[in-house]
């Protein structure tokens, strides 16, 4: 009504978001990460995909380099809610580089993320030591690493309440529970039925050979020491019948004892990780969507083909989609940014050469190489690295030569991602 306005509702159907899309920063902490790692592929990355987030990232190469810029955002008072770092970036062991990390940044208040080729054995005491909130596999993938930020920045803030929703498997796994206390397996399936998951269990080592040969598990939870055969002999007798069937189901002890040695027996026996009794929620959680991330990604969307090999050089969608995990949602956002960010740059260099800006074009080719490269799209990645080279050697009789096999490059990789846009609309 005029002079009164009106009141209205309406109610719409919305899909619930994957929680490691959910934006990963926090009011009360300040969008900033440091980054230790001696490896310029990773720094390139992880700038790209913390910047995407709308975090900040800092780079050192070095233990010291980290004390030196910690201490003084300490003396600040601004500390930085989260550090990365790489496992061995340089001559010093990454658990090495969080202690001297710890030492100057408190628990409270800054929350450590270890990056690592290392097998992920979930029950490290080397971690709780450091106070390493998550550890996430090299080569560093996009679902794990924004998964590991979300829990460090809540960590960091005090936030409880939301770290502890954090990890729900999205995918229901079938798994096969081999345990022979009747107590601990009504436990287990319990927990694992809350989860969502689909159980089936066994009493021992020799059911659990049986039951692996007449159907197929995506992960099983092996109780050691069990009667008739235990978990090691039968960890043993499962790998010896994969071999023939090319399968390799991932298989996580359940142990009471987390000695050194007892995890050295279980690596060598072909178990993939272990978890000490009583079984913690958040570390069983954290192994089962590892598992499921690693299905989904070997499952992959479906892509379509490239023409012919001089597309691949132009865009390797493969490589991609492995960066990725298989994650539709965010490879969209991706091709969308791309598309914007590329349109906008090339204009750029257009203009600065025009304007003979040798400086400015060489910053914009450098960003549009990390770009390219990030997008696995090593051609145009390639020339601009040769067009950031020559504006900075003043090669600039080159420079309208490269800009031009640049867009060349660029209308064609543009071409594949409105091709590939339609294929994930549809």
């Amino acid at each position: 009504a005029p002079g009164s306005g009106s009141c209205f509702s309406f109610q719409i159907a919305l899909k619930l978001c994957d929680p490691a899309r959910v934006a990963v920063t926090h009011e009360s902490c300040p969008a900033k990460v440091l980054v230790i790692s001696q490896q310029p592929a990773d720094c390139e990355l992880l700038g790209w995909l913390l910047q995407l987030r709308g975090l900040q990232p800092d780079f050192v190469k070095s233990a010291a380099e980290a004390h030196a810029l910690l201490k003084s955002q300490a003396d600040l008072q601004t500390p930085y809610p989260v550090v990365l770092i790489d496992q061995n970036p340089g001559d010093t062991h990454g658990y090495d580089i969080a202690a001297k990390v710890r030492s100057i940044a408190p628990n409270p208040f800054t929350a450590i993320i270890l990056a690592t080729a290392e097998p992920l054995f979930s029950d490290d005491p080397r971690a709780s030591k450091v106070g390493i909130v998550r550890r996430i596999s090299k080569p560093i993938l996009s679902r794990p690493l924004y998964s590991a930020l979300q829990v460090a920045l809540g960590r960091a803030a005090g936030d409880r309440a939301e770290i502890a929703e954090i990890g729900v498997t999205p995918t229901p796994l079938d798994i096969l529970l081999v345990e022979d206390n009747h107590v601990n397996q009504k436990l287990a399936t319990w927990l694992l039925q809350r989860l969502g998951h689909r159980v089936t269990t066994v009493e021992n080592g020799a059911e659990a050979c049986r039951i692996t040969e007449e159907s197929q598990f995506d992960v099983i939870l092996m109780d050691l020491q069990m009667p008739i055969m235990g978990g090691l002999e039968a960890t043993e007798r499962i790998r010896a019948f994969e071999k023939a069937t090319q399968r390799h189901t991932p298989i996580i002890a359940m142990t009471a004892h987390a000695a050194r040695q007892d995890e050295l027996r279980c690596r060598e026996a072909g178990m993939d990780d272990y978890l000490t009794k009583p079984i913690r929620r958040d570390l069983l959680v954290e192994i089962l969507q590892r598992i499921a991330t690693q299905i989904e990604t070997r499952k992959g969307p479906a892509m379509p083909e490239l023409k012919n090999d001089s597309s691949l050089a132009v865009w390797n969608l493969a490589e991609l989609m492995e960066r990725v995990e298989g994650d539709q949602e965010f490879f969209h956002e991706l091709l969308l940014l791309f598309r914007e960010d590329s349109k906008k740059n090339l204009i750029k260099v257009r203009q600065q050469l025009a304007e003979r800006d040798y400086q400015g074009l060489s910053r914009t080719a450098h960003t549009l190489k990390g770009m390219f490269r990030n997008l696995s799209m090593p051609a145009a990645a390639e020339i601009a690295a040769k067009l950031e080279t020559a504006s900075r050697d003043e090669s600039h009789n080159e420079l309208p030569g490269f800009a031009a096999e640049l867009d060349r490059f660029v209308a064609e990789a543009l071409q594949l991602v409105e091709a590939q846009l339609g294929e994930v609309k549809a």
